[in-house]
């Protein structure tokens, strides 16, 4: 009978202690619930966001990356300087946040370009992959504007899920690369000035290319996918460089000076959709020596078209060559000119 009740008495001790740990631990469970609660009552968005972003990036990015929305020429040379030292001496400044800024570029040295401009840096790496910008789109000016003649920055690492570069959005002219995003639909007009890369790879995703895109770029190879309809004139206007272009087969207009000073072009077919080539459109390729038509009528072409070029021969489709022979002696082209068909 006494070993009844000490196996009793014993059982509800470890009931009410068991009791006892489970109303401190939920106790303790709802001060810890009140008090994040409270924290995050008295956090500023500006906060909330830095918190966020630190735990979705990487340590290093963490430690480098200065606001896009507080960038200055002071905190931009300052993050700069750091990476270097821990980098070998690399020169690149890492952006991060949800950018609210826009940029004038009207207005010398507000914009990235213009920035780092003023740090007298060679070789100077942006990235801009941790930032998120606003409707997916490349702000207008971000690294151009009126500093022209931005002749630090060699690199952008822009977002991949950028659908939109916006106007005279890059102003390098000692850019040699920079990534084009793998759902890109628009390149705004004037977005690239004068910029050092050779080829660029375009998405076919790709809708639009805007007016006076890629003026006095040193691009040397280009294909223009499928899936673009327009491109603006002057788009590659003095592209002295370019040696071949892939023009897609859905355009129907080739704009005025699309190509104009292309002076390494050597040859160009033009699309059977293609109805109509406008005026000076190849003006002075001095080495464009050949051109081939798919279409079996020739397209409406406008006023020296092909004025300063050499063409000799003409390609054609077969039996077309009666309607082809009409453009001797106009529109740029030699009376001497060869109408050969395919």
């Amino acid at each position: 009978m006494k070993k009844i009740l000490i196996l009793i008495t014993v059982l509800m001790l470890l009931s009410c202690k068991n009791n006892s740990t489970n109303a401190s631990t939920s106790q303790d469970n709802n001060n810890s619930g009140n008090a994040g609660e409270n924290n995050d009552n008295n956090t500023t968005e500006e906060e909330k966001e830095k918190k966020d972003m630190e735990i979705i990036l990487p340590a290093e990015i963490a430690k480098y990356a200065i606001d896009i929305n507080t960038a200055t020429k002071e905190n931009i040379e300052e993050a700069i300087k750091k990476y270097a030292q821990d980098h070998n001496g690399e020169n690149k400044v890492i952006f991060r946040g949800n950018c609210k800024k826009t940029y004038d570029g009207m207005k010398y040295g507000t914009t990235i370009a213009g920035m780092i401009r003023y740090l007298k840096l060679n070789k100077v790496i942006v990235s801009l992959e941790y930032v998120n910008f606003k409707d997916k789109k490349l702000p207008d000016n971000i690294v151009g504007g009126s500093q022209n003649y931005n002749d630090n920055i060699v690199k952008i690492i822009i977002p991949d899920d950028i659908t939109v570069i916006g106007k005279d959005a890059v102003t390098c002219s000692k850019l040699e690369y920079i990534n084009i995003p793998s759902n890109l639909v628009s390149i705004e007009d004037g977005a690239f000035y004068a910029c050092k890369f050779k080829t660029l790879n375009f998405p076919n995703t790709l809708k639009k290319i805007g007016y006076f895109t890629f003026p006095i770029c040193a691009l040397e190879n280009l294909t223009i996918p499928n899936s673009v309809t327009d491109i603006g004139a002057r788009a590659f206007e003095n592209c002295a460089k370019l040696k071949t272009i892939k023009l897609s087969d859905n355009m129907k207009v080739l704009e005025e000076n699309l190509f104009s000073s292309c002076h390494s072009l050597q040859n160009i077919t033009i699309p059977s959709n293609v109805k109509e080539i406008k005026r000076r459109a190849f003006d002075s390729c001095r080495s464009l020596d050949n051109i081939t038509f798919l279409s079996a009528n020739p397209p409406i072409i406008g006023e020296n078209a092909f004025i300063g070029t050499v063409i000799k021969t003409i390609y054609v489709p077969k039996g077309s060559k009666s309607q082809y022979e009409q453009l001797k002696g106009k529109y740029g082209i030699e009376q001497s000119v060869n109408i050969v068909e395919l």
